[in-house]
């Protein structure tokens, strides 16, 4: 039986975060995948702010 890359992760003690997920190191700012162009916007408003 097939199964999917996240239950196979999972059940060998994988992480996986779900929904939106931006990470900012100083100036770099970067998202997990297209849903998280809120959360990196958001990172990038703050870190402008910071200047």
């Amino acid at each position: 039986m097939p199964t999917s890359p996240l239950s196979t992760k999972e059940s060998r003690e994988g992480c996986h975060e779900r929904g939106s997920f931006a990470v900012r190191d100083g100036r770099l700012v970067t998202g997990q995948n297209p849903a998280s162009s809120v959360a990196a916007a958001r990172e990038v408003l703050t870190a402008l702010q910071e200047r």
